[in-house]
């Protein structure tokens, strides 16, 4: 109703219900590459922030109307927080994926494509640095809101071995021990 107002034209209203009949496979495929892409992430030794449906009470009952029961897993809405530590990583990340065919660098997210934004330079740079501290914004944090494509978490891996080389020895030697 934000978007299209109170009362829809036929057109958005055909839209909504010819988007609604694959949400659940969606949502499931943005689901996978999200978790995938954490445990990337972690094994790089980034910190990043993702809700699982599991979390939050409720959330995943939202969508047993239309989830397909072939799929049984949880979902989630295939949103990410990473930190990558410098505002010249996180751009070099989402320019690199990019650049590799993968989602699209962007100031608001969601979608089947992968997108990206960095929160510290978009809307919440109006906040002073105390501000965005408090708010758990880093200088270096890149949103990252998981798409369906399949080459995702592949691509997330190679941008991650070329631009921290130091970190996989790190979280190769930490997984061997």
């Amino acid at each position: 109703r934000m978007v299209d107002g109170p009362v829809m034209s036929l057109s958005t209203v055909r839209n909504y219900l010819k988007n609604i009949l694959d949400l659940y496979e969606r949502l499931y495929l943005a689901t996978k590459n999200a978790r995938a892409v954490k445990k990337i992430a972690e094994n790089y030794g980034l910190k990043v922030r993702h809700i699982e449906s599991d979390d939050i009470p409720g959330y995943g009952d939202r969508y047993a109307k239309v989830k397909n029961p072939k799929i049984p897993d949880s979902i989630s809405n295939g949103m990410l927080m990473i930190d990558f530590k410098s505002v010249d990583n996180a751009f070099n990340v989402s320019d690199a994926l990019e650049d590799g065919g993968v989602g699209h660098s962007c100031v608001s997210l969601g979608g089947v494509e992968t997108y990206y934004c960095h929160p510290a330079t978009t809307t919440p740079s109006e906040l002073s640095p105390e501000e965005q501290e408090k708010a758990t914004i880093k200088p270096g944090m890149l949103r990252i809101s998981c798409g369906i494509e399949e080459d995702l978490p592949s691509k997330f891996e190679e941008v991650c071995k070329r631009l921290f080389p130091e970190r996989e020895a790190v979280s190769v030697a930490a997984s061997a021990a």
